[in-house]
């Protein structure tokens, strides 16, 4: 969608029509401190709310339903996935049809697994395997236990990512956010070696050595360019 803007200085940056709305790249629009928002429309909600109308229930309802409803769970197992949000897609029932659902934690890890860039790097088929039992959970240091424990040593999320670099590499809140917007821009190696040499002081006052840091570091790197945002995963 168009963005609304009423100063002259962005029309360098976008096309400007005359109604005042303004065509802009999501980068641009980062830089000149305009909010960037994706107003969705989704057929799910309006078949939710006509449910809710049958049973004479409304939307607050649905807050009390529990989390951790097997019988919820089974109708996925069963691939019964027609009209279930994100899971009528192919790519997610394959996921899920590999690795099953006993918890909510499988919804949210099944949604972020199933895209491309976990996909196309093995990352997915790693997780599965871990997450059934076919192979060992192998973790990236003692340190990072507390980080992926939920993930089976795994890096899934952006918030393991920018949680690791706080808590080993002692990066402030505003260095692991700018770390995890260029992970999934892939802004290069430079950019990253700053970052590294601030990661690698705070490992080493954490007690790891440089060999132990840059493991850690490098699987920061790879993990974090196809990891997705958790908070979204799980709204989803």
């Amino acid at each position: 969608g168009g963005i609304i803007v009423t100063a002259d200085p962005v029309s360098e940056y976008c096309s400007v029509s005359r109604s005042g709305a303004a065509q802009i790249d999501k980068y641009d629009a980062e830089d000149l401190n305009v909010l960037k928002i994706d107003a969705l429309g989704l057929r799910t909600l309006s078949v939710l709310q006509e449910c809710l109308e049958s049973v004479g229930k409304d939307r607050g309802w649905l807050l009390g339903l529990s989390l951790n409803d097997e019988a919820a769970f089974q109708v996925i197992n069963d691939e019964r996935c027609t009209g279930i949000f994100q899971f009528e897609g192919y790519t997610l029932q394959m996921v899920m049809k590999q690795m099953g659902v006993q918890k909510f934690d499988d919804l949210v890890a099944i949604t972020a697994l199933a895209r491309p860039g976990p996909l196309h790097s093995g990352s997915t088929t790693e997780f599965t395997r871990r997450r059934t039992g076919e192979v060992e959970v192998k973790y990236l240091h003692e340190k990072c236990i507390k980080h992926t424990e939920d993930t089976y040593g795994t890096i899934v999320y952006q918030e393991q990512v920018m949680s690791i670099g706080r808590d080993i590499g002692h990066l402030s809140w505003e260095e692991v956010s700018e770390l995890r917007k260029a992970m999934s821009r892939s802004l290069g190696e430079e950019f990253f070696n700053v970052y590294w040499e601030k990661f690698r002081v705070g490992a080493k006052e954490e007690g790891l050595t440089e060999k132990e840091a840059k493991h850690v570091w490098d699987n920061m790197c790879t993990h974090g360019s196809w990891s997705f945002n958790k908070s979204h995963a799980v709204s989803y």
